[in-house]
């Protein structure tokens, strides 16, 4: 992750699981931590027939959804700098343009917004995992941390181990005292001669993982079966599911079977991570 990049988190409304991840990865990170809510102004009428200021109505309802957020956090005594924002403009685009510049954005599922800021602002986690520029958090509201020795699940699409993920998750490991445990897909391989080529691959990679990390036990499990299986026995026994932007094709995270089971049961946070994520020079 970036040094001194802040940890960002979205709130939306009373997110107090997403709260309680962004303070934990700030302040075991020793980074800033960085509050935001966005608002939009619906368009009409009605304002100007009645004098009302209905911009600033808007931006004091937002204003409301902050405060209860830093009380939230207040109560935790935070150990880093906290700074607040909240911005006129939709969740998608402020968040997606803060990624450039963040260590790690936390937002919560979309299905947890209330109706209204679903209509006005569209799907903020589905924008975010296909365009931002680094790792993702999606955390569910029933989430809580406590301390145990489950470990970092790395989801694989059985044909490669793409960098980004593994590096977040490595970084993940190392922060938490955790292991990594990668769990990978059976590919769709047409002979036994391909299939022991790609062990062969898969096991090289792997070993120059374990010499880059020398610090992080790394353990390798293989799965069979349906997408929603896969996705119900990785994500059991994870203290956080790590997946890659692709899966399988890119820019398949929000269409593929696999991701939408994840998506649909996972207990623990999600990260999404761009692929090439830490290889940059």
């Amino acid at each position: 992750m970036r040094d001194a990049a802040p940890v960002v988190a979205g709130i939306a409304h009373k997110d107090r699981a997403v709260l309680e991840l962004a303070l934990d990865e700030a302040e075991r990170s020793h980074a800033p931590l960085h509050l935001v809510h966005t608002y939009v102004v619906a368009p009409t009428a009605f304002g100007s027939l009645y004098g009302l200021d209905i911009p600033a109505m808007f931006r004091e309802s937002a204003e409301e959804v902050m405060s209860e957020a830093k009380a939230l956090l207040d109560d935790r005594h935070p150990a880093v700098p906290v700074e607040t924002s909240v911005v006129r403009g939709t969740a998608p685009d402020t968040l997606e343009r803060l990624s450039r510049s963040a260590r790690l954005i936390v937002i919560g599922p979309d299905l947890e917004k209330p109706w209204p800021l679903r209509l006005f602002e569209g799907r903020t986690a589905r924008h975010l995992v296909r365009h931002a520029a680094g790792p993702v958090a999606i955390v569910p509201s029933t989430w809580s941390l406590h301390p145990d020795e489950r470990p970092v699940v790395v989801l694989l699409d059985g044909i490669s181990l793409p960098d980004g993920p593994l590096h977040n998750a490595c970084e993940t490991a190392k922060l938490h005292g955790r292991r990594v445990r990668l769990v990978q897909v059976d590919p769709p391989l047409a002979s036994v001669a391909e299939l022991e080529q790609h062990e062969e691959r898969f096991a090289d990679q792997l070993e120059r993982w374990r010499i880059m990390h020398p610090d992080v036990r790394f353990e390798h499990r293989e799965l069979t079966g349906d997408a929603a299986n896969v996705a119900e026995v990785s994500e059991l026994g994870a203290s956080v599911l790590v997946v890659s932007r692709s899966l399988t094709r890119p820019h398949a995270w929000s269409t593929s079977s696999t991701a939408r089971a994840i998506a649909q049961s996972a207990t623990c946070p999600v990260v999404v991570v761009p692929p090439t994520y830490g290889t940059e020079s």
